[in-house]
């Protein structure tokens, strides 16, 4: 004879709670990309891209690949500051894929706690999946990691634009 067992649901209320911290944390990275796009756009105004007919580019990162290079080539002494946390908060970037585009599927684990696992296709290759995991603790350090990176490139970038005059 086969002992009867029941599966019990999930206690909704918690469930909810962990639902909304990991979307409350998605967010948040969110508006730290968008707020850095925004500076990166604005710059790349201010030194004459999108003028006279010319296209600024479509995606973040190729923005940020043009004022990289803007900044490197032309930017001098006064572009050095940006350029570096360009460069600093690439390493940040390298996540955004996964926050704004990915499939999120929330697990939690024997302790109670969170983690987002994420999936995305990759760009050369429709056939793949790439994956990327973080657990609560880990989200709640990167997004203050991408905070002080995003704040450091949004406030460089304002020096620079006030220091260089706009190209009409």
């Amino acid at each position: 004879m086969n002992a009867h067992s029941t599966i019990e649901p999930v206690d909704t209320i918690e469930w909810n709670v962990f639902k909304t911290e990991a979307n409350l944390w998605r967010g948040r990275m969110l508006e730290h990309f968008a707020a850095v796009e925004h500076a990166v756009t604005e710059t790349l105004i201010h030194l004459g891209a999108g003028s006279a007919g010319k296209k600024l580019p479509h995606l973040a990162g190729q923005r940020r690949e043009a004022l990289r290079l803007a900044l490197a080539s032309g930017g001098g002494s006064l572009g050095k500051p940006a350029l570096d946390a360009l460069v600093q908060f690439q390493r940040e970037a390298d996540h955004r894929a996964f926050v704004c585009h990915g499939v999120g599927r929330l697990l939690v684990d024997q302790q109670r706690q969170w983690h987002l696992y994420m999936t995305i296709l990759a760009p050369d290759d429709t056939d793949q999946e790439v994956a990327w995991t973080i657990s609560k603790s880990a989200s709640e350090q990167l997004v203050r990691r991408l905070n002080a990176s995003s704040r450091c490139v949004i406030d460089r970038l304002a020096n620079f634009r006030n220091a260089v005059p706009a190209i009409v």
